[in-house]
């Protein structure tokens, strides 16, 4: 076989050299069928030529050259390319194969040189998709050539693509501010808004460039043109307000912005950020505090101490207490013991300070572990103990306080209730019960009433008082019957939300659904009891004539958070029933409000307060939601949480509104029920000193003063006996 091959080439060879190139040709076909070899393709190739056929020789050419490329022999392909250029100098697959070559062996300008060639010819051609798709290849290949972009946005200038132009002008724009060129960079920006104005990127970076030069007022313009455009673009409406607070050109439009940004977006720290950066420069500290908040704590879960730290300094002088329990919280997470122990030592006496003794006693304990050797502490520990025990003892002993000694029936002497000229000693004991009453110590302040009967067996206000407090006492140990199991779904609903109404201390919206309910169920004795329960229940007068209690004091803030969030109670009653009876699929847009009041009335506080606490996200529910919270806390007796919830009720308040004083009343029990005397005690002062006259707070007020002032005198008697050691 291999003589047959030896004998066929050199027949070939004799057949050339007589120049017989048909034999020549047909017998090196021969071999072809036998071996295919590159080089016996470019024989042929150049047997057609030198027979004066080009297109047959171009033809065996590139069928040797991609052999060649295809074995790796890229340097025999390129040669060939490039005779088949000498016969066809535009012939396009010849001149791409040759660029890519270039490009494979790193020859970017010959690669691309060859590249452009093929696009001048589709052009030429009117083939300019076949020219933008060259222009885009070269782009694969040498995507930080800036020559190419500029000539494939002109390109698309050319055809129409104006909108594809203006992207290749940003696009080049970038690669300029890469090589640190932005007077480059903002020629090709213009370039891009010139042909498309409303090119995002195109006036964002012009944007950041006028930055760069401190033009914020051009700046601001690009950024606002660019919102024009796109009014959904949250990272432009954010860039705006960080722009517009860097050039402190904050102003209605802005805030506007980032209101309009949290609504929708509440849980976006860096827009409550910026928003609670404007609230600092318009000397607003609560607000900014509020915003500010949710960013801290986000940074202290991500454990980026050091921001938080930078966020938490901007508050230290405002709001010393809360920013110190979050300093503690941070460097208790990292394990800073030093900074741990100053920041402990700083609040507990700030506590002890104010004479919130249970509060300064925690953190000192917790000082103690830290630093088992510190005698300064223990004796604090050991003071605050005594305290505390004595605060205790007081309490517990206020309603057996009455004696002979200090309380003397028969010289006081009776006056018409209402008379100014009742003794101070009479006045200071029904001052103390009805401080019994209102904490709900029924028994220790019967006690009292009766006694101060016995010296004035006509007082008016004490037999009320007395009669008030027994049929509560009557109607809290009264059973109530269950109703039929097979009572309707939407009938325990009702009962549900009138049993909360009344709970609330709503009597007359309780009654209107109960009354409803009853002409449906008229056997009903559950609700039988309950209406008349509530028709009976006596009416309380002012606080000078009657005794108020707790669920009457909530009615005022109740009525007016209902009436802010614009639907009572009964509204909401009849509403829902409307929508019940039309058979309406409707989503319940207040759901989680109403879910809330729905497991709180049946005693499912936990459920309440994860429902309430995603209600409080909805602007129009917030205050209804954060005082909801508030007593469902005091229900679990967890005071600190309620006073907390109260406490963000106030900073949402104005200080100017009367709401605020009902919520600061509340927010005073909170503390008395938290053993927290001398918090209740400055907060009584505190609305004493705006409204003398609001509710009770005159009785408690000086109740309260009376019997620390007691407690205090004791401790003063033993605190020498405290020892440090």
């Amino acid at each position: 076989m291999k003589n047959d091959i030896i004998l066929l080439q050199e027949a070939a060879q004799e057949f050339a050299a007589k120049g017989e190139f048909d034999k020549a040709i047909a017998t090196w076909k021969k071999l072809l069928t036998v071996r295919q070899d590159g080089n016996i393709y470019n024989i042929i190739g150049d047997l057609y030529f030198k027979k004066g056929s080009p297109k047959e020789a171009v033809e065996f050419f590139t069928i040797a050259a991609n052999k060649f490329r295809n074995d790796g022999f890229q340097q025999k392909a390129l040669a060939l390319y490039k005779k088949i250029l000498n016969i066809a100098p535009d012939d396009i697959e010849t001149l791409i194969g040759v660029a890519e070559l270039y490009a494979a062996q790193g020859f970017e300008n010959l690669a691309i040189e060859s590249f452009l060639s093929v696009s001048e010819l589709h052009i030429k051609n009117n083939a300019v998709a076949n020219a933008l798709e060259i222009y885009e290849k070269i782009l694969r290949l040498f995507p930080f050539n800036i020559n190419i972009r500029i000539k494939l946005s002109e390109l698309y200038i050319k055809i129409g693509l104006k909108e594809r132009a203006a992207q290749g002008y940003t696009a080049i724009a970038a690669s300029y501010l890469e090589k640190d060129d932005p007077q480059r960079a903002q020629e090709f920006y213009l370039r891009a808004i010139e042909i498309d104005p409303n090119n995002i990127s195109a006036l964002t970076g012009l944007s950041e460039l006028a930055e760069s030069l401190n033009d914020f007022d051009k700046a601001l313009e690009y950024l606002s043109h660019a919102m024009s455009s796109d009014s959904a673009n949250n990272n432009l409406l954010l860039n705006y307000a960080r722009l517009a607070i860097k050039a402190n050109r904050i102003d209605e439009h802005t805030k506007d912005i980032l209101l309009k940004f949290i609504e929708s977006h509440p849980d976006n720290t860096q827009a409550r950020q910026y928003l609670g950066t404007i609230y600092l420069a318009e000397d607003l500290p609560e607000k900014a505090w509020n915003e500010f908040q949710p960013c801290i704590d986000e940074k202290v879960r991500e454990e980026a101490w050091a921001e938080a730290l930078e966020l938490l300094n901007r508050f230290k002088e405002l709001f010393a207490v809360p920013v110190t329990e979050r300093l503690i919280n941070i460097y208790r997470a990292k394990g800073d013991r030093e900074q741990l122990i100053a920041e402990l030592q700083k609040l507990a006496n700030f506590y002890k300070s104010e004479n919130s003794f249970q509060e300064a006693l925690h953190l000192y304990k917790e000082l103690h572990e830290l630093n088992p050797d510190d005698v300064i502490t223990a004796g604090m520990i050991a003071e605050l103990e005594h305290i505390l025990e004595d605060l205790s003892l007081t309490s517990e002993t206020m309603a057996s306080d009455i004696s002979a000694e200090d309380f003397n029936i028969e010289t006081v002497q009776i006056q018409e209730p209402h008379e100014p000229a009742m003794s101070e000693e009479f006045q200071e004991k029904k001052l103390e019960a009805d401080f019994y009453a209102e904490q709900g110590l029924k028994e220790e302040a019967l006690k009292i009433y009766e006694r101060l009967l016995s010296a004035a067996p006509d007082n008016s206000e004490i037999i009320n008082r007395i009669e008030a407090l027994r049929f509560i006492q009557e109607t809290e140990t009264v059973v109530i019957q269950e109703y039929e199991p097979a009572m309707s779904e939407e009938f325990q609903e009702k009962k549900l939300e009138a049993d909360f109404y009344a709970e609330q201390g709503l009597k007359e919206e309780a009654l209107k659904i109960y009354e409803r309910l009853l002409s449906a169920a008229p056997d009903n004795s559950e609700i039988i009891n309950r209406i008349e329960a509530m028709r009976h229940l006596p009416e309380i007068e002012s606080p000078d004539n009657s005794l108020q209690l707790d669920t009457e004091q909530n009615d005022t803030i109740t009525e007016t958070l209902l009436e802010e969030a614009q639907v009572s109670p009964t509204d909401a009653f009849e509403i829902k029933t409307a929508s019940s009876e039309a058979g309406s699929d409707e989503e319940d847009n207040e759901s989680p409000y109403n879910s809330g009041v729905e497991f709180k009335s049946r005693g499912l506080l936990d459920d309440a307060i994860r429902e309430f606490q995603i209600a409080s996200g909805d602007p129009e529910k917030m205050l209804l939601s954060l005082r909801m919270l508030a007593l469902c806390y005091i229900e679990k007796k967890d005071y600190s949480a309620a006073i907390e919830e109260f406490n963000k009720l106030i900073q949402l308040s104005s200080s100017s509104d009367k709401r605020c004083l009902d919520i600061k009343y509340e927010l005073a029990d909170a503390y008395m029920k938290n053993n927290d005397f001398n918090m209740a005690l400055k907060i009584y002062s505190d609305i004493y000193a705006e409204d003398p006259k609001f509710k009770d707070v005159s009785q408690k007020y000086g109740l309260l003063k009376i019997q620390l002032n007691r407690s205090l005198k004791k401790i003063k008697n033993k605190k020498d006996k405290i020892s440090y050691l």
